[in-house]
């Protein structure tokens, strides 16, 4: 089985990803993000060509699909990158086409956060990274380009219909952020 968390930002992603790598019936192919540092300095792993041609980043097709031959017979095989429903280095609709002409059979999840919400740890997120005095408010934060991607991430309907579309319905799995605010629902989840 292949799972495909494509997670979007400020949705339980870094949890997710640290509570599914150790598990011992479980694949981990994902990348665990570093928020301490910026992309470009974190330490790639062997996956990370896969990840940056589905972000648009990278154009070798054949040697993305090699990721192919580290799937697992038997075991959960879990891919998970947050940036894959980030329109930053390419649209959204583009990296879904990507992963699917390699994952193919794959079963999404995506884990569903009051979009009020989203926006809120965005923004906090963005104070504790040193947002402009002038974004301080959250209005004047999403107005500014320079943070057009938060706006972005939460318009969910848009992403759902087109997994639909691509993937199949039966093979998209939506998760209630609530849910993995406790010890108890993050069991569940696993």
């Amino acid at each position: 089985m292949i799972l495909v968390h494509i997670e979007l930002a400020k949705s339980a992603s870094s949890t997710i990803q640290k509570l599914i790598k150790d598990q011992e019936n479980i694949n981990f192919l994902g990348l665990v993000r570093d928020h301490e540092k910026s992309f470009s300095e974190k330490t790639a792993n062997e996956h990370e060509y896969f990840y940056s041609y589905i972000r648009g980043v990278k154009k070798n097709y054949n040697k993305a699909y090699q990721i192919r031959k580290q799937l697992i017979k038997g075991k959960i095989n879990f891919f998970s990158d947050e940036a894959i429903t980030l329109p930053v280095t390419s649209n959204v609709k583009d990296k879904l086409t990507r992963l699917h002409k390699i994952l193919p059979e794959s079963k999404i999840v995506l884990i569903i956060r009051n979009p009020v919400d989203t926006i809120i740890s965005w923004h906090n997120f963005h104070i504790r990274g040193k947002v402009p005095l002038k974004n301080l408010n959250i209005k004047s934060f999403l107005d500014d380009a320079a943070f057009k991607h938060v706006g972005d991430s939460v318009k969910l309907v848009e992403k759902i219909e087109y997994l639909k579309k691509k993937f199949g319905k039966k093979n998209i799995l939506l998760v209630d952020f609530d849910n993995l605010t406790t010890l108890n629902g993050q069991k569940q989840f696993l």
